[in-house]
């Protein structure tokens, strides 16, 4: 009646295994969140010089130096373009545009407890265009 069984280790391994695999999924979905984050971080600071835009009618070369200086800095944005972006000033009602390009380097850190761990780089590509009117 009493006597150990030998099959314990076979049923737990898998129940083992697989508590490892969710929380490395966990842990990397926590990575991801910071990667939205960032995102929502460039949505803030492009909606603020897009309102400056409105008030200007373009955007002008200081303008456009203080946000790729604050989008390297806050965000960690490199290969910032703002190709297609309204440089010129434009009438009251007209377009303006801003088009901001560029890449974010995320290190994911990938793991399951005590089976795997990995760091690789990831380049995340950004693009975003908005789009309003003068308002000067």
């Amino acid at each position: 009646m009493n006597q150990k069984d030998q099959g314990f280790v076979g049923k737990l391994l898998p129940v083992l295994l697989s508590t490892g695999m969710v929380f490395g999924l966990i842990m990397l979905s926590g990575q991801f969140m910071e990667i939205l984050r960032t995102r929502e971080v460039i949505n803030q600071t492009a909606r603020a010089y897009l309102l400056e835009m409105e008030t200007v009618g373009c955007l002008s070369e200081a303008d456009s130096e203080a946000l790729k200086k604050e989008l390297a800095e806050a965000c960690g944005m490199t290969d910032i373009s703002l190709s297609g972006t309204t440089v010129q000033q434009v009438g009251y009602g007209e377009r303006i545009y801003l088009v901001i390009s560029g890449n974010i380097k995320q290190n994911l850190k990938v793991q399951i407890p005590f089976m795997y761990e990995e760091l690789k780089a990831w380049n995340i590509p950004i693009r975003m265009k908005w789009i309003s009117t003068a308002k000067h």
